[in-house]
């Protein structure tokens, strides 16, 4: 579960990148009224332990959202969850395998 402050996080990330606008510490700032970047920081880490962004150390312009259920939600998950999400994930890669092949 996200905090306020990480949800406007999320969605100033999904703004700029909806804009194609550079992601930097001092944009993120500012868009969520932050002063601290080390604030930012900080909610960016929270973030990617929950799996909600990703990002690659030391290369810029590489964050970006990971949509979809967060790892807290999935741990909490059955296993016929885990079961039905794992044979959609199957079947889906079945079928982009099939078009590129037909392709």
């Amino acid at each position: 579960m996200s905090t306020r402050r990480q949800q406007q996080l999320i969605q100033a990330i999904r703004d700029m990148n909806a804009a194609e606008e550079p992601i930097t510490y001092d944009r993120l700032c500012e868009r969520i009224g932050m002063v601290s970047k080390g604030g930012v920081s900080r909610l960016l880490n929270l973030l990617r332990k929950e799996g909600r962004v990703d990002w690659h150390p030391r290369q810029h312009g590489t964050l970006r959202l990971v949509e979809g259920p967060s790892r807290a939600e999935m741990e909490r998950w059955s296993d016929e969850e885990l079961a039905r999400v794992a044979y959609d994930a199957f079947q889906i890669e079945a079928a982009r395998s099939a078009a590129r092949v037909a392709a």
